[in-house]
């Protein structure tokens, strides 16, 4: 995907509260929260991010921010929130709605990624 900053997003409906839901301005990433109205949204932000060199120095750069705000219990995806609807990063998405992606949290997950792996030949 052609960008500097570009989100994997699975471009849906069903969204709901625990979905890292991305939210688009004139086909830009505006925001991206679990907070946002989900009706405003263009999908489930996956995870997945490609970043140039300037843009990875510009998200490390906020990240070292958050502790002086007091802001501990955020994570990375914040630092992104933060760039984007600032217009300091303008972050892009490329729909991954069409792939096969699956969440692996433990050892039953990677179980079931493999065969899906498998499966895909």
């Amino acid at each position: 995907a052609p960008g500097e900053a570009v989100l994997a997003v699975d471009v849906r409906d069903e969204l709901d509260d625990e979905t890292m839901k991305v939210q688009l301005d004139e086909g830009r990433v505006a925001a991206i929260s679990k907070q946002l109205d989900p009706a405003r949204c263009a999908g489930e932000y996956i995870g997945i991010t490609k970043l140039s060199a300037r843009a990875a120095h510009a998200v490390f750069a906020e990240l070292a921010r958050f502790p002086a705000e007091g802001l501990t219990h955020e994570y990375y995806d914040h630092a992104y929130h933060r760039l984007t609807s600032s217009g300091r990063v303008p972050f892009d998405l490329v729909d991954v709605h069409d792939c096969s992606v699956i969440e692996i949290d433990n050892v039953e997950d990677l179980r079931r990624a493999e065969a899906l792996m498998a499966r895909a030949g």
